[in-house]
């Protein structure tokens, strides 16, 4: 926060009193991000795969930013997460041919 002053019509100082916190960041949306804030980090490709970025985002944002995502980062998660859950969230079924 920052404290200004402004100046009335005989020229004493008022304080003025910027409650507004300031802002640190940007989300991957353009989104501002400010002072004690909570949000997510990310460590992703661009380009295809040749450099690393952190990004940020507010958890509402997730799925918006997983169609974001290249090829490899998508990889990288889908690795980490249980078969079964997969199969459920891709609704695979079991069939014996």
């Amino acid at each position: 926060m920052e404290t200004k002053y402004s100046y009335d019509s005989l020229g004493a100082p008022i304080e003025i009193v910027d409650d507004e916190p300031e802002k640190v960041g940007i989300t991957f949306k353009g989104q501002d991000i400010h002072e004690d804030e909570q949000v997510l980090t990310h460590k992703a490709f661009v380009s295809g795969g040749v450099e690393w970025v952190t990004n940020y985002l507010f958890e509402d944002d997730i799925y918006d930013y997983i169609k974001t995502l290249e090829r490899e980062d998508l990889i990288e998660i889908l690795e980490k997460i249980d078969v079964e859950d997969i199969k459920a969230a891709a609704d695979m079924k079991e069939v014996y041919l």
